[in-house]
């Protein structure tokens, strides 16, 4: 027998339900929240009072993530910067859009309870970090085995999405900042801060170049990444290329050259 605990973080709610849950209830008491009156009314389909494996939300995810799912394999095969446009795709579509209805035109929320379970998943691997004090709850700290608060596991999975990272230094390729800033070095600067028009191949250190240039005067990429407020700055400081709005129709899309493409 191994003392080591394994997890699926995509399963957690069926597979950790007592913990996930204790998590939530204790969340309710300690801030007024009502996290776990969410999980039950968005899951529990028979109203038994558990949330058994053919329980997979009331608002139906599946249809629509497995048709966005072949859209975006789509992309990847045959658009010339499909592996940037398609690792867009899925995390503002597939990830972000469908679990807000502010975050959409057609005011689609069918992600929403899954992305209950998405954040509490990162608030359980929160728990095992070094941790720290907890920004959005006074007096609540986190790590070394205590939960975050909900409010700042939301926030750091959001701004992940969005960065990859917490730090303006360490902002993340594979994000909705790194995907649309590599597109627009390639094809429409020649690749000069990533050193490749190759969509596989970009300078490590060229997101971190770009901000010093922008910093010291340099005119920035023609892009800009449109945010929820409050997401458009890292570490106080106000991230290039990057717009809030509260705009439906806005929000996590990547508008190039003015508009004339956006993804």
């Amino acid at each position: 027998m191994t003392k080591t605990m394994y997890y699926n973080p995509s399963c957690m709610l069926w597979d950790m339900q007592k913990t996930l849950l204790s998590y939530a209830e204790a969340h309710d008491k300690l801030t007024g929240s009502s996290l776990l009156k969410e999980f039950m009314d968005g899951f529990d389909e028979n109203n038994d009072g558990i949330i058994d494996y053919d329980e997979n939300g009331r608002k139906g995810i599946w249809i629509p993530f497995f048709r966005m799912m072949s859209h975006y394999f789509d992309i990847m095969a045959t658009e010339e910067y499909g592996q940037l446009r398609g690792n867009f795709y899925t995390i503002a579509e597939i990830s972000l859009k469908p679990t807000n209805k502010n975050w959409n035109p057609g005011g689609h929320d069918f992600a929403q309870e899954h992305a209950l379970v998405w954040t509490a998943t990162l608030a359980f691997e929160m728990s095992r970090e070094e941790g720290g004090e907890d920004p959005f709850v006074p007096g609540m700290i986190w790590g070394k085995g205590i939960w975050p608060s909900w409010q700042l596991a939301t926030h750091i999975k959001l701004t992940n999405s969005i960065y990859g990272s917490q730090s303006p230094e360490t902002i993340n390729f594979q994000s909705l900042y790194g995907t649309a800033f590599q597109y627009a070095d390639k094809t429409r600067n020649g690749g000069a801060y990533t050193g490749s028009t190759n969509q596989l191949v970009s300078d490590p250190a060229s997101i971190k170049n770009y901000f010093k240039a922008v910093y010291e005067g340099a005119d920035p990429l023609g892009f800009t990444l449109y945010v929820p407020a409050g997401y458009g700055s890292l570490e106080a400081r106000r991230i290039p290329n990057v717009e809030e709005t509260e705009d439906p129709g806005k929000v996590f899309t990547a508008h190039f050259d003015g508009g004339a493409e956006v993804w």
